[in-house]
C-alpha cells in the first residue's frame, strides 16, 4: 500500500546503477531514483553519479512485496527548486535598458541563450552585432562570458513559466557604418567589395 511522503530531503551515496536508474541507501534501506529524476538535464550514462553522495527529495513511500519498505527517490525535485528560487532572485535585479553579463549556454540557428545569474535570455542572431551573422556560432561560443543588454522582458502567462527575455550584443557596440558614413562625400570615389547580388541590386 503507497504511502504519501513527507517530502523529506535526505542526503545519502548512490552505490549503483540498475535497471531504469540508480541505487542508493536510506539507513540500511534499498532506494531507487529513476535515470528521469537524477539531474534536471538528460542523462545519457548514470554511471557517472555512482559513488557521489547527492540530496534526494522522497517522493514515494510503499510497502514492498515481500521485500521491505521500498523508497523512490528524485534529485531534479530539489535542483528544480533551487533553479526556480535563483530565477526569481535574478528576475528582481534585471530590468529594460540594463546591462548585464552573462554566460552562453546553449547555440541555436536563431541565437544564443545566455544565463544571467540563474534566469536564461535569448540574444538573436540580428542582435550579435551591426554586420550580418550566419550562425551565432561564427561569433560565440558556449562557456563565453559576454556583456549584453536588457531589450525586453514579456512576463510568464502563469505561474510555471518563464519570462521570456530579449537581450542584445549589438546594442553596446558602436555602429561602423556610422562613422564610415560620415567619411562619404557626393562625387567621391570609394573602392569596395561585392558582398552579394539580389535582384534589385
Amino acid at each position: 500500500m503507497a504511502r504519501s511522503s513527507p517530502l523529506r530531503t535526505i542526503t545519502t551515496w548512490v552505490t549503483a546503477v540498475v535497471k531504469g536508474g540508480v541505487e542508493v541507501t536510506v539507513s540500511g534501506v534499498r532506494a531507487f531514483c529513476p535515470v528521469s529524476q537524477i539531474d534536471n538535464r538528460y542523462v545519457e550514462d548514470a554511471a557517472a553519479f555512482v559513488g557521489q553522495r547527492l540530496a534526494f527529495r522522497i517522493t514515494r513511500l510503499e510497502e514492498g512485496k515481500g521485500r521491505g519498505m521500498n523508497l523512490v527517490l528524485s534529485r531534479r525535485a530539489l535542483l528544480e527548486e533551487e533553479a526556480q528560487a535563483r530565477a526569481a532572485a535574478a528576475r528582481e535585479k534585471i530590468k529594460v535598458g540594463q546591462t548585464v553579463r552573462g554566460t552562453v549556454t546553449s547555440l541555436a540557428a536563431y541565437g544564443a541563450f545566455v544565463d544571467l545569474g540563474g534566469i536564461e535570455g535569448l540574444l538573436h542572431v540580428s542582435e550579435l552585432g551591426h554586420g550580418r551573422v550566419a550562425h551565432p556560432q561564427d561569433v560565440v561560443a558556449v562557456g563565453q562570458e559576454l556583456e549584453v543588454q536588457i531589450l525586453k522582458i514579456v512576463p510568464a502567462e502563469n505561474e510555471k513559466g518563464r519570462d521570456k527575455i530579449s537581450l542584445s550584443r549589438r546594442a553596446l557596440v558602436k555602429d561602423p557604418w556610422q562613422e564610415e558614413a560620415a567619411r562619404l562625400v557626393t562625387g567621391s570615389r570609394r573602392q569596395g567589395k561585392v558582398a552579394r547580388i539580389e535582384l534589385f541590386g
